[in-house]
């Protein structure tokens, strides 16, 4: 016999998981040559476990005893953990059950709780939802999860390439991809998560302005916008760090200077001096006084917070009234602080290594290889100017 049952999440009560497993699957005969198979219906789909894996090889259950083994064993599973999709994976792994779709679908569902907490930008969720429905993934959503390998991923490479995307955007689904992989290889879905092709991407050299020229055009914006802008300028944070600051975040240090904590990538903080220009737009146009989780800089209308599309809607009219060529916000702000702060400690006497360092800290990154590329850009603006 078979019995119909649902995927369900492994925080289920352990009452509930027993049940689950007790009405799990039923044996019958299978095949011309006496064998045996486990059938089962998952999601009002009927499937079979006919065959069991050793090492690389796949054979039959050829009888009753070694049905009941496999059978009892997937039980055990599905009382541990209630999924029964991880359960049956060992013995599944050509089968659509566990395809690409499925499984992404979920990782998505995963990352939608991510982006209602604030734990990722609504861009970044729309980028990694949309792989599926823009058919970035078509040569692979219907392969089980454990036929995915080096082949699979550099025939997905050619089929972007065909596709028209550019090398950059095909690195970064690339990217996306083995993220998922290394995401369903936590879950014990699979077992190694295969290396991905590399793409050639020709390096962006970015458009850094003089600080005056940075200045000028933080300048240009409206004083009631301002504040997200000198934040990312004269801070160099990123753009979700500007977005999801509060007015709790913001306080008076110790030795009486404002400072303001900022929450970075993989939930680290660390606290940066405000400038006086900063603490005195934050005096005038912000409450002493407001409720938790109020933004620091906000929507100048609606009090909200600021969107990706507010932002990039603000700098060009900026770059409009000024008749200035347009330079990316990231670009005009953020690494312009990053390469500027290391021209001037370098000035100052510091090494390379020291003012890498130095950046490091202050900017958040996580890799010494994201800091060497605003060491490289000042070396190359302090060299030209030398010449």
């Amino acid at each position: 016999m078979s019995f119909a049952l649902h995927s369900l999440a492994g925080s289920l009560p352990f009452g509930f998981r027993r049940e689950m497993a007790s009405q799990f699957g039923g044996i019958v005969p299978y095949g011309s040559r006496g064998g045996f198979a486990i059938r089962f219906k998952l999601d009002g789909v009927e499937h079979r476990i006919s065959s069991v894996p050793v090492r690389d090889r796949w054979f039959a259950i050829s009888s009753r005893e070694l049905a009941l083994e496999v059978l009892e064993e997937i039980r055990r599973e599905i009382r541990a953990t209630g999924d029964v999709v991880a359960a049956v994976a060992p013995y599944m792994s050509r089968s659509k059950l566990l395809g690409v779709e499925r499984r992404w679908k979920e990782w998505v569902d995963v990352l939608r709780e991510r982006k209602d907490a604030g734990q990722l930008s609504r861009k970044r969720f729309e980028e990694l939802e949309g792989h599926l429905t823009r058919g970035h993934l078509e040569t692979l959503r219907e392969r089980p999860l454990q036929a995915l390998d080096y082949a699979a991923l550099e025939t997905l490479q050619a089929d972007l390439f065909r596709r028209g995307l550019a090398p950059k955007s095909v690195h970064y689904v690339l990217a996306d991809v083995w993220t998922f992989l290394r995401w369903c290889a936590r879950r014990k879905w699979i077992h190694t998560v295969p290396e991905i092709p590399t793409t050639l991407v020709g390096e962006h050299r970015p458009t850094i302005p003089t600080r005056d020229e940075q200045r000028a055009r933080i300048a240009g914006i409206r004083e009631n916008s301002r504040g997200y802008f000198l934040a990312r300028g004269l801070l160099g944070i990123r753009n979700q760090e500007a977005i999801r600051a509060n007015l709790e975040d913001y306080r008076r240090g110790p030795d009486g200077r404002d400072e303001l904590a900022i929450q970075g990538k993989g939930r680290t903080f660390r606290v940066l001096p405000v400038p006086a220009e900063l603490a005195a737009w934050v005096r005038a146009h912000r409450p002493a006084l407001a409720a938790a989780r109020t933004p620091l800089f906000p929507h100048p209308e609606t009090g909200t917070r600021v969107s990706q599309s507010w932002v990039g809607r603000t700098w060009r009219a900026m770059e409009r009234k000024l008749r200035l060529p347009h330079v990316k916000p990231n670009e005009a702000l953020r690494h312009t602080f990053g390469t500027r702060s290391v021209e001037r400690l370098m000035g100052e006497g510091m090494s390379r290594e020291e003012a890498q360092a130095a950046v490091m800290r202050i900017m958040g990154h996580t890799s010494r290889a994201t800091s060497d590329r605003y060491v490289k850009l000042a070396a190359e603006t302090m060299r030209g100017a030398v010449e």
